[in-house]
């Protein structure tokens, strides 16, 4: 019999509005933020507290990736409006 660990999980989400990504970078200046636009189409986040990377499209289509958990893939969503809402 194998033994099976979960190593990655990867969640989408949509958070049913658009997103202005060159606002969100501009008014957002932390180091963990990324985007350009001319090698990747979304924002890149990495959440080191959790672990965790979010991408995030100008659709408003997201994507959590580096979870070993559904309780981090919470944790990681509970901070979304603080990181990309409040703009």
């Amino acid at each position: 019999k194998p033994i099976i660990n979960i190593t990655n999980i990867v969640a989408t989400f949509d958070l049913r509005t658009s997103l202005n990504l060159e606002q969100i970078i501009r008014d957002l200046v932390l180091e963990d933020i990324t985007y350009e636009p001319e090698q990747f189409p979304g924002l890149i986040y990495r959440y080191d507290k959790e672990g965790t990377t979010i991408l995030a499209f100008p659709t408003g289509k997201c994507v959590i990736t580096g979870a070993k958990g559904i309780a981090q893939i919470r944790r990681s969503l509970q901070n979304l409006p603080k990181i990309f809402l409040c703009v």
